[in-house]
């Protein structure tokens, strides 16, 4: 009787949490636009129009679904301020060749948008069943080899010390390239987009073909310095490799998701 009590309390209070979501934010069109590179289709971008009512951070998340079944997932995650705001999530070419692998059209579906508080899980905002279909996209039309940020991300505190602080953040970002020598560069951001520290990424690597990571590492005494706790923002991510220099808009921003107890309650210092 308990457990069932408990379960249902858990229940009453997402609804509850559903409910005041739903009335922050409105899904009100969604769209796709074919991006093109050198003739060649680079990028699918779906772009979801939504009406913010109340400040903060939301995430989309998008179908993409060929005649074969195959589909992938698109996603987009940013700090929206009060008015028409939109989310844009994308479809890179060297995605929808090695995972759809099928000529189009292909069918937008299940769009979903999200709020997430700074305490507890996501919670369902909107949602739209069917979206726009896709031109009729062939396989050979789609650019051949590619470089962008694939906007996986995770960080993790480095060079930990006896007091339990870090040294350094280290944020691994992932890419895509054809296969070359590359270095990248970004900056970190507080949450009202004061910058706290760059990354020069003067070290460049071999990259291998398709997707591997590229490291940014940021000075812990830095972030300790910081006038107030709140989400950090790792920004302005640019990749260069050769004579290529590539930054795409979806990948100009990204919020961090990193443990309260990493960089919030016990923000890192560069001594003990």
């Amino acid at each position: 009787m308990v457990r069932l009590s408990a379960l249902l309390l858990v229940g009453a209070a997402h609804l509850a949490a559903q409910e005041r979501a739903e009335r922050d934010a409105a899904l009100s069109d969604v769209s796709q636009k074919v991006i093109y590179q050198d003739g060649k289709i680079a990028r699918l971008e779906v772009s979801a129009r939504i009406a913010v009512r109340v400040p903060g951070i939301y995430g989309l998340t998008v179908e993409l679904t060929a005649a074969n079944g195959h589909s992938l997932t698109g996603r987009a995650r940013e700090h929206l301020e009060s008015g028409p705001q939109s989310l844009v999530a994308v479809f890179h070419s060297f995605d929808i060749r090695n995972v759809i692998a099928v000529d189009g059209p292909y069918e937008i579906s299940d769009i979903r948008l999200f709020s997430e508080p700074r305490t507890g899980p996501s919670v369902l905002v909107a949602s739209q069943e069917k979206g726009p279909r896709t031109p009729a996209i062939h396989l050979n039309d789609l650019f051949p080899a590619e470089y962008y940020f694939t906007g996986e991300m995770e960080a993790a505190g480095a060079d930990p010390m006896p007091s339990g602080k870090f040294r350094a953040l280290r944020i691994d970002a992932g890419v895509v390239t054809p296969g070359a020598k590359c270095s990248a560069t970004a900056q970190l951001l507080d949450e009202t987009d004061r910058r706290i520290a760059s990354y020069g990424g003067s070290d460049a690597k071999d990259l291998p073909s398709g997707k591997s990571v590229v490291t940014f590492e940021f000075e812990g005494a830095k972030i300790g310095r910081r006038a107030t706790d709140g989400p950090l923002i790792v920004s302005s991510l640019t990749l260069f490799c050769g004579s290529k220099r590539t930054v795409t808009r979806d990948e100009l921003r990204r919020e961090l998701s990193i443990p309260l107890n990493l960089t919030i309650r016990r923000p890192m210092s560069s001594s003990s």
